[in-house]
């Protein structure tokens, strides 16, 4: 009997010895498998949209609002090259919406941007051949100017312009689109080459409309 005991105790023993070892090797393999990225971290949530006006003057401050709809004011300057994409989603902007001075900056390209409450102005574009806003409706003031390598202007939804309207000094112009521009709230200004082409109907104009170019500007109804 005695001997039976004691053999029931080392064979519980083993197994005990057996089950701590199983655990180390299974916490080994979990440690090991983490370690190996086999458990996926979960990514990063985007950094809050800003609550005061922004000045992006690097490809990384545009791309931390990437995830903004709507943003305060926005000014844009910059030597290096930059990329607008991060901005595709932006649809709403409270205050101003400024442009330039930029050297690198091929083109401007943001095809949500629906309201500029405030002004939009770009300007000082040093390669910057053609401006796109495909759904852009309403700004309160448009100024493009000082932009030698422009060539297009493109925003075919825009019907309102609260304030005025400036282009200037823009020697490389070839095509404006503003056929939908149905409201200039205070003065029309436009100087470009004599061979640019505007699509559209003359709009409203309440102020002074002063145009060097004819050709380009459509005359008044």
């Amino acid at each position: 009997m005695t001997r039976r005991g004691r053999g029931n105790g080392g064979g519980r023993g083993r197994a005990a010895a057996l089950r701590r070892v199983a655990r180390s090797l299974v916490l080994g393999l979990v440690v090991a498998l983490t370690g190996c990225g086999a458990t996926p971290t979960q990514p990063r949530p985007p950094p809050p949209c800003p609550t005061t006006p922004v000045v992006a003057s690097s490809q990384e401050s545009l791309d931390a609002l990437a995830a903004c709809t709507e943003l305060p004011g926005l000014t844009i300057r910059s030597a290096a090259h930059l990329d607008l994409t991060p901005l595709a989603g932006l649809a709403t902007i409270r205050g101003e919406l400024l442009i330039g001075p930029t050297f690198a900056l091929d083109r401007v390209a943001l095809p949500g941007l629906v309201t500029v409450e405030g002004r939009l102005a770009i300007v000082s574009g040093g390669s910057l051949g053609g401006i796109f806003l495909p759904a852009l409706v309403r700004v309160g003031a448009l100024e493009i100017r000082d932009d030698g390598a422009l060539a297009e202007i493109i925003a075919p939804r825009l019907a309102t312009v609260v304030g005025a309207v400036t282009i200037l000094r823009v020697s490389a112009l070839e095509l404006v689109d503003l056929s939908a521009l149905a409201t200039v709230g205070t003065d029309l200004t436009v100087a470009a080459p004599n061979l640019a082409t505007w699509l559209g109907d003359p709009p409203t104009v309440a102020g002074t409309r002063t145009l060097a170019t004819p050709s380009l500007t459509p005359p008044a109804p």
